[in-house]
Formats: C-alpha cells, structure tokens, sequence
C-alpha cells in the first residue's frame, strides 16, 4: 500500500469550488492464488471521536477492484472539506476543527484542520 499525501488544493466541481484537503494515491496487489474482487475502505476519525455525539469512525470513500493473480494497480482517492463535516445536534452540517485521523488498511495518516 503507498500513500502519497498532496497538500489543499482547489477545483471547481458543477459550479461549485471543491477544496481537496489530502490526495491518497493507493497501490494494491493480489498476491493470492485466485483472481478476485478487492474492496479498498478508507475511513476517517473525527476530533473528539466517539465523544459529544462524533462517530468514532465514519466511512469516507471507497472502491472495489478486480485483480487477476499478481495485478495491480493504483487507485486515487481524494479527501475534500465534505468529508470533513459532521452532522451537530440540530443536524446542521459542520466542519470540525482538529485532527483527522485517516485509515487504510492499517496505514494511518492524520491531517490538521483549522
């Protein structure tokens, strides 16, 4: 697994500007016997997780591959402010400031945001 981490950038996405807070570039590989279906799950850990109604963990995106014996190939996965936002009480949409803990796999990456 490779993670490569490229800092915010913008673009603009059906009229509205999408900010990328981190760029994954994902490598995976069948090293098994059989060809089969590879599922990559990237989940996201909020500031205070688990704690004040945050989820501990929340999916953030994913993707399903299928890998003949010995293919890879590389996937990229782009994190923007929309993954980064939480339903409060009220169930407003907000952001919340601190830092993110990003899981592939068993990779960690954190990110900060203000």
């Amino acid at each position: 697994m490779i993670i490569n981490k490229v800092e915010l950038e913008g673009k603009l996405t059906n009229g509205k500007l999408q900010q990328t807070v981190r760029h994954l570039q994902l490598q995976s590989k069948n090293s098994g016997p059989h060809a089969a279906f590879n599922t990559i799950l990237v989940m996201a850990q909020p500031p205070n997780g688990g704690k004040e109604g945050n989820p501990i963990k929340k999916l953030v995106d994913f993707q399903k591959v299928w890998l003949e014996v010995g293919q890879s190939v590389v996937l990229n996965v782009e994190i923007t402010l929309d993954h980064l936002s939480l339903a409060n009480r009220e169930g407003t949409q907000v952001f919340e400031a601190g830092v993110w803990r990003f899981w592939v796999d068993e990779e960690v990456m954190e990110c900060v945001v203000l």
